[in-house]
């Protein structure tokens, strides 16, 4: 699955070398020549990968971690320097940065890096969506919306069009639901919470 990959670094001739890497692995490429440039750039997009220069002018690559690390949605971070590695051993938490590469480049290591941080990201983003999907069933199967958890009234006996007008008159006021591009949007999630609401209310019905 192709992905998009930021790179921040000052210098032009390593800049162009790293994005040349990035896009024969087949990754959209994104460059920053500045600190600022480059936080702009993460504001404005969720990144797989950040190759990040630590000298950089305006705000410099240091700066740009300590900001990630409080970001929920972070970029794998691959730190660029022109200096051994061992000189920055225990400098940044595992956590935040995930590998440290430096001159002479070793083309065909950054290009291994680049691609399995980048799939393990995504792999992560996939992982994500699948727990807060069965989060959110589970939370309806008990009863309760998944955004905001407001409890659903059991229906009156016999009424099998409660529940869908009980979810659509909620979804319509919920402030925690996601953004609705148009009817169809509420329908399938006015689909989703029924099918579990149902199963909540009505365990012995198949």
């Amino acid at each position: 699955m192709p992905g998009s990959i930021l790179i921040a670094d000052d210098d032009t001739s390593v800049r162009k070398l790293l994005a040349l890497l990035a896009q024969r692995a087949g990754y959209e490429v994104d460059e920053a020549a500045d600190g600022t440039a480059a936080l702009e750039r993460l504001r404005g997009r969720d990144y797989l990968v950040l190759l990040l220069d630590l000298m950089m002018p305006d705000v410099d690559g240091d700066s740009i971690v300590e900001r990630l690390r409080s970001s929920v949605r972070r970029p794998a971070v691959i730190v660029v320097v022109a200096y051994p590695a061992t000189g920055i051993e225990g400098r940044f938490e595992p956590d935040v940065v995930d590998a440290v590469i430096h001159e002479p480049y070793d083309v065909d290591m950054i290009s291994t890096v680049i691609m399995s941080l980048a799939g393990a990201v995504q792999q992560k983003s996939v992982d994500d969506t699948v727990r807060t999907r069965t989060r959110k069933q589970q939370t309806a199967a008990e009863g309760f919306c998944p955004y905001c958890g407001y409890e659903f009234l059991p229906p009156p006996a016999g009424d099998n069009a409660y529940i869908r007008t009980a979810i659509l008159i909620h979804l319509a006021r919920c402030i925690e639901r996601p953004e609705l591009k148009d009817d169809r949007d509420l329908q399938r999630l006015v689909d989703q919470i029924s099918d579990s609401l149902e199963k909540h209310f009505h365990p012995d019905v198949n």
